[in-house]
């Protein structure tokens, strides 16, 4: 879908099902408009595929009721028109979450049901629709939530976002569609499909889309959503480009949280031979609160990241051992982590105990996901990678889970680090991730990627979260940088993988 425009032209995607559909539905419905059913539908999908990691997208989508009112015109309501995909069984929702105790307030999420992705025709044609949204209000509104998103983006981090803004990036399209239509032939590939070709397509309309305004202080763009098996086709002014990125970073991270953890207690317990709540709360607040930025929108987002409540935590479940603690598992996961083999060691032991397990030449292994709420198989091609799913499902998962028998095992080969990752979810089963994510942000995007802009004004450099890329010529330069500043903030030598984009 293409919408002209005094601001220019805007792009809509949707699976043909799905496009027929609303064009049967909205056919003589003088109270439904067709581009804002597109429109609605286009938004749904994006906020679907934004993550890379997820090969068919999230399930469940959000969307705020202070978003979708943006887009109401004249007669026609926005969320009237969600509601009568809702009746007429293209989407389904769940309802607003607020003031429920026991339950964090969320927006209404929706889902567009499964059977629109499947490809009608059953060829190797790309199974989308465009079509031509015309309406100025909804795309000025839009267009003016993309430019106040950027200016943010901007301020913060002008050193990476202004090489976004110049025209060098190429992708080798047909080379890219000739690649998912073999690749993503077999029934039941078509939402990856779908969301490559989807990528494919927007690639130069969301190349300077980007926003740095999220709960995870991230650097949000067309690179850190783009799936990982496309980068092969993007290059910029004909170079190829290069990626180096902290191996198993969240880990990393925890280890590194971990270690400041032991640092403060040694010096507590040195100083004083006890612990005060208060005392060592303060200590741990004033190290993590060092390590992020803050900012006064925090205050008003629809997170706040509590930073006191896990100092406290972690102080309460240090002051309940009755002993001196012994930090000699938390070192032995730290060693793990920093040599890069804690996921050969998660992956060697779960599938010795049977959690993971080898079928049809792949390693599945059973865990919780959240988009559906349930337990389900996950198959990946290596061990390393199966271990990783299940080592980042434990880190991120609820603590009180005990029905996903990979994340008990885990538990059991670290108790140690479970009862940390309890307390440090004890609140809000976000908060870790969110601290991890976030000091992650402050370091690559404010300390690691503006140093080395500043030595090296004319180096391209962009992000995808956890990684820098350059161009090739300049790879190990940027390298060699990337870790020395890596290892200066962490004050521990940080292990670099490297990868190629052809």
């Amino acid at each position: 879908m293409k919408i002209e425009t005094k601001n220019g032209s805007y792009y809509v995607y949707l699976p043909s099902k799905l496009y027929n559909k609303i064009v049967e539905l909205a056919k003589d419905n003088k109270s439904i408009d067709l581009g804002l059913l597109a429109f609605l539908l286009h938004q749904i999908l994006h906020r679907k595929f934004k993550d890379k990691n997820k090969a068919n997208g999230s399930k469940w989508v959000s969307l705020c009721s202070c978003i979708i009112r943006q887009f109401n015109f004249k007669d026609y309501i926005a969320s009237k028109h969600l509601d009568f995909l809702i009746e007429q069984g293209v989407l389904k929702c769940l309802p607003h979450i607020s003031g429920i105790v026991g339950k964090t307030n969320s927006c209404k999420k929706f889902r567009i049901v499964e059977e629109y992705f499947n490809d009608e025709n059953n060829s190797s044609k790309s199974f989308y629709e465009e079509y031509m949204f015309k309406n100025e209000r909804i795309v000025s509104q839009y267009k003016k939530n993309i430019t106040q998103r950027k200016a943010i983006a901007e301020y913060k981090t002008e050193h990476l976002t202004k090489w976004l803004n110049q025209s060098g990036f190429t992708m080798d399209k047909e080379k890219a569609v000739e690649y998912i239509n073999s690749k993503y032939s077999l029934k039941g590939d078509e939402p990856k499909k779908f969301k490559r070709q989807l990528a494919i397509r927007d690639f130069e309309s969301s190349i300077d889309v980007y926003s740095r305004c999220g709960k995870d202080d991230r650097l949000h763009t067309y690179f850190t959503t783009l799936p990982s098996d496309l980068k092969q086709f993007v290059t910029c002014n004909r170079y190829t480009l290069k990626e180096a990125d902290i191996k198993s970073s969240q880990p990393f991270i925890l280890s590194f949280i971990l270690g400041v953890i032991q640092h403060e207690y040694n010096i507590e317990m040195n100083k004083y031979s006890s612990m005060s709540l208060r005392r060592f709360s303060n200590r741990l607040y004033r190290r993590f609160n060092s390590l992020i930025n803050t900012y006064e929108e925090e205050e008003v987002g629809e997170y706040r990241l509590d930073i006191r409540s896990i100092c406290n935590s972690i102080t309460i479940m240090l002051q309940e051992s009755t002993k001196p603690i012994d930090f000699t598992e938390i070192n032995k996961f730290i060693s793990l982590v920093q040599s890069g083999r804690v996921y050969e060691v998660v992956g060697e032991a779960l599938f010795k105990q049977g959690s993971i397990s080898f079928k049809n030449n792949k390693y599945i292994v059973r865990l919780f996901d959240k988009d559906s709420n349930s337990r389900k198989w996950f198959e990946f091609e290596t061990l390393r990678k199966c271990a990783k799913k299940a080592t980042i499902n434990a880190l991120y998962g609820s603590p009180g889970n005990t029905s996903v028998d990979a994340i008990v095992q885990f538990k059991l080969l670290f108790p140690e680090i479970a009862k940390y990752l309890k307390a440090m979810k004890s609140n809000d089963k976000a908060d870790l991730p969110i601290l991890l994510q976030r000091i992650e942000s402050k370091c690559i995007l404010d300390h690691c990627s503006k140093k080395i802009a500043k030595k090296h004004p004319k180096m391209l450099i962009i992000t995808r979260h956890d990684s820098l890329v350059a161009i090739e010529c300049d790879f190990e330069l940027m390298k060699q940088e990337f870790q020395s500043l890596l290892s200066e903030y962490f004050k521990i030598e940080v292990d670099l993988g490297e990868e190629t984009w052809h």
